[in-house]
């Protein structure tokens, strides 16, 4: 139940909408053929919308991989900077900061 947990699951629950068949039932459209012409033309702007939508979806996904690769590197990097430093390790102080500093990192690229 920890910070990724939530990650994972807020990002799990925005890929609703992109589903269909589990979509449209919730918020109540029909898949019926019939008057509805107007309703389909008035559609088209939201189907372009709703592809831009996806696109930025996709570009935040990728920015967090990164985000989270770049923090697996450096998280995982610690021989290498005991080698560097003579063997000194960050404070629990500095340790605490990291984490806090790359997580609030993840929820500013989430939220733009």
């Amino acid at each position: 139940m920890g910070f990724y947990f939530w990650l994972d699951l807020l990002s799990t629950l925005s890929l609703l909408p992109d589903i269909g068949w589990i979509w449209n039932p919730i918020v109540g459209e029909e898949t019926t053929a019939g008057g509805h012409t107007a309703a389909i033309k008035g559609a088209k702007g939201a189907r372009a919308g709703t592809k831009a939508g996806r696109a930025v979806r996709i570009v935040r996904l990728v920015r967090m991989v990164r985000i989270v690769k770049l923090y697996k590197m450096t998280a995982g990097d610690d021989s290498v900077d005991q080698d560097e430093d003579n063997g000194a390790e960050p404070s629990k102080v500095g340790k605490k900061l990291t984490e806090l500093t790359t997580r609030r990192v993840i929820m500013i690229t989430l939220v733009s």
